[in-house]
């Protein structure tokens, strides 16, 4: 993928930024659309990527991740026990 589509594809998740750093080192930040009152959720690649590319890239990998993880979980836990199991992933 290019650049350009891994940030398209993120944004359908949420807010990015990309930044760099004064070592010219780069990192990819996506916070996620989550709609519950007093919720906050971020997912980050490590902030040590020497190409913007591969820190876009990680942090994409982690962002879909995490939905599948959250997904399986909604589907194998009870609706009540639901709490816990997002816990796990913090």
């Amino acid at each position: 993928m290019t650049l350009e589509q891994i940030l398209d594809e993120l944004a359908r998740y949420g807010q990015i930024r990309l930044n760099t750093f004064d070592d010219d080192t780069w990192c990819c930040i996506c916070k996620l659309n989550i709609k519950a009152k007093g919720s906050d959720f971020e997912i980050k690649s490590d902030m040590d990527h020497p190409i913007h590319i591969a820190a876009a890239n990680e942090c994409l990998d982690r962002v879909q991740a995490v939905l599948r993880y959250i997904h399986k979980m909604a589907i194998a836990t009870p609706l009540e026990h639901q709490h816990t199991a997002l816990e796990q992933i913090k």
